[in-house]
C-alpha cells in the first residue's frame, strides 16, 4: 500500500503524507448509508502512515508460529497507537453515538470500539 501511495504522490503530485490542513474537524461523520465513518482527513492521515505498518517485520531466528504471534502483537500495538494519536489530535464526543442520556457502561462500550 505504501508503494502505491509513493507512486501516486510522485506521478500525480499528490501529497498523501501531509498532515491535515486543520485538526478542527469532526473525526467521525454520519454517512448517507446511516452509519458512522472516519472523516476524509482522518483517512488520509492513516493512509499516509501505512508505510510504518508495512515496515513492521517479525523477529528472525524463531519458529513461524512465534514470529506470527509477535508480528500480530506489533501490528495491534501500531493500530492502538494510531487510534490514540487520532483521538488526541481530534477529540470526539462519544455521546453523539450513544444517544442523549448514555449510561457509564454505554460510554465505556463506545470508547472501547476500535477505530482501525
Amino acid at each position: 500500500m505504501s508503494h502505491l501511495c509513493c507512486c501516486l504522490s510522485w506521478v500525480f503530485g499528490l501529497n498523501l503524507y501531509k498532515e491535515p490542513p486543520t485538526w478542527n474537524f469532526t473525526l467521525f461523520v454520519f454517512t448517507n448509508r446511516k452509519q458512522w465513518a472516519l472523516h476524509e482527513y482522518g483517512v488520509k492521515y492513516v493512509i499516509g502512515r501505512f508505510h510504518e505498518y508495512d515496515a513492521l517485520r517479525p523477529p528472525e531466528g524463531v519458529s513461524r508460529r512465534v514470529a506470527t504471534k509477535r508480528l500480530r502483537a506489533k501490528q495491534l500495538q501500531w493500530r492502538k497507537g494510531m487510534q490514540s494519536t487520532l483521538m488526541e489530535k481530534c477529540p470526539f464526543d462519544w455521546t453523539k453515538i450513544t444517544g442523549p442520556d448514555p449510561s457509564e457502561d454505554d460510554l465505556a462500550k463506545a470508547q472501547a470500539v476500535s477505530v482501525l
